[in-house]
C-alpha cells in the first residue's frame, strides 16, 4: 500500500492520495491496483468549464496486462455522483484497446441517469469510437444517445441525441451555483471534421429556462 500527498501534475491537483498494488508473476501475470483521492482538481483552458472537482474518488482495476475489468466512482461538482464499472482489453483485430462499459450510473440533482445497455468505446491511432450508447434518467423523463467516431486527426462521424436533460444539473456538473436555475434542453446535433478543425450541425433547445440570482 502507499499514501501520496499533495500530488502535482499538469492541470491535476491533490492534496492526498491512497492505493495499493498486488502483483503475480509468471507466464499469465496478474495484477491488481487501487487508488483512491478525497479530493481532486483539474483544470483545462480548453474545455468550457475550465475547473472540475472531483470528491471521493476511487479507481480499481485487476486481471491479467491484456484483459482488465475496472471500476470507477466518483463526486463531481457539488451534488453530482458518477459510478461505472467495466472491461478494458486489447482489440481482437489491429492495434488499439476497447473500454468496455457494463455499468454506468450518473446521480444529478434532478435525477438519475442509467445506462441502457453495456458498450464499448474503441481506442486507436485514429480517433475514438463509440458504439450506440443510450444513458435514460431513471423516472422516464429523459434519454441521451450518442454514437459514431470522436474527431481526431481523422475526420469524426459523431451523432449525439438528447431530450429532458435538466438544465441545473448542467450547472451542478460545471461546478457552478444552480440557484435560480431552469430548464429542459434538447440536443440533435452531428459532429464532424477534424480535432483542429470540427464542425456541428443540428439543433438546441432549451425550454421552460430561467435564469436568476
Amino acid at each position: 500500500e502507499f499514501d501520496l500527498r499533495n500530488f502535482a501534475f499538469p492541470g491535476i491537483r491533490s492534496p492526498a492520495d491512497s492505493g495499493s498494488f498486488n502483483y503475480t508473476g509468471g507466464a499469465h501475470p496478474l495484477f491488481a491496483a487501487a487508488l483512491r483521492a478525497d479530493s481532486l482538481s483539474y483544470r483545462s483552458d480548453t474545455l468550457v468549464s475550465s475547473a472540475w472537482q472531483f470528491t471521493s474518488t476511487s479507481l480499481a482495476v485487476s486481471g491479467r496486462p491484456d484483459s482488465l475489468g475496472w471500476s470507477l466512482g466518483t463526486g463531481i461538482g457539488y451534488l453530482t455522483r458518477l459510478d461505472a464499472a467495466g472491461r478494458w482489453a486489447r482489440a481482437a483485430a489491429g492495434p488499439g484497446m476497447l473500454v468496455a462499459f457494463d455499468t454506468l450510473a450518473i446521480r444529478l440533482p434532478t435525477r438519475t441517469w442509467r445506462l441502457d445497455a453495456p458498450t464499448t468505446l474503441a481506442l486507436g491511432d485514429s480517433a475514438p469510437t463509440i458504439g450506440t450508447t443510450r444513458l435514460s434518467a431513471a423516472d422516464g423523463s429523459g434519454a441521451v444517445t450518442v454514437a459514431g467516431r470522436f474527431p481526431k486527426d481523422r475526420p469524426g462521424d459523431l451523432t449525439l441525441d438528447a431530450f429532458g436533460v435538466d438544465l441545473r444539473d448542467v450547472y451542478d456538473l460545471m461546478g457552478r451555483d444552480t440557484t435560480g436555475i431552469a430548464g429542459d434542453i434538447g440536443l440533435n446535433l452531428h459532429l464532424a471534421g477534424t480535432a483542429r478543425d470540427p464542425t456541428i450541425h443540428g439543433t438546441v433547445s432549451l425550454a421552460d429556462a430561467r435564469f436568476s440570482e
